[in-house]
């Protein structure tokens, strides 16, 4: 299994690594750790710590803070006022883009993305820089409604953009991560 340390993320032109490296060290704000056994940490793995990086108007964000802590994540917020600069010098697209991005063991998570496919790829390793739910659809992990497409998280590695897993519409889900398990379809790491 590689091990990944965030700082062995490279920005790409346009972002500095300053910026990076300070949100990265930033303290952020004081959470509660997540509850060990319900999801993201059952293999055992019980030091799971996130940063989350949003802005301060962004209400389905603090969701979904509340919702990897409901599956054993510890995490921490930062508040940027333009997230801009950092997506782009991640490799985010306008397309790729959502409200926050999360970094976890080395990998960003953009996006509203469900603890199963975070759970992949912390499991997988593969060699990119991190995954993208884009946009904020219905239903998914932080989001009101309910999923009636299937959510499509695609993997990032510089400018390669490919499907990573598919996660099918299986009912409505909470807010808050008051969920059942989502069971991953056709889940593939297409950059590895």
């Amino acid at each position: 299994m590689r091990s990944r340390a965030p700082w062995l993320l490279i920005p790409s032109a346009g972002v500095s690594a300053f910026l990076l490296a300070l949100i990265l060290a930033w303290p952020g704000q004081a959470s509660e750790h997540g509850v060990p056994g319900t999801g993201l940490l059952d293999a055992g793995n019980t030091s799971v710590e996130a940063r989350m990086v949003h802005s301060r108007f962004c209400a389905c964000c603090t969701d979904y803070a509340a919702y990897l802590r409901s599956h054993g994540v510890t995490v921490h917020q930062v508040t940027l006022e333009d997230m801009r600069e950092l997506k782009r010098g991640l490799g985010i697209t306008r397309e790729l883009e959502s409200c926050h991005t999360v970094f976890i063991e080395g990998y960003f998570v953009e996006g509203h993305v469900p603890v199963e496919a975070i759970a992949m790829l912390l499991e997988q390793r593969p060699h990119f820089n991190g995954i993208a739910l884009p946009g904020m659809p219905p239903g998914s992990p932080g989001m009101d409604g309910i999923q009636h497409e299937p959510f499509v998280v695609y993997g990032v590695a510089g400018d390669l953009v490919a499907e990573f897993a598919t996660v099918p519409p299986l009912r409505a889900q909470a807010r808050s991560g008051e969920d059942a398990p989502l069971a991953l379809e056709d889940a593939v790491c297409g950059l590895d």
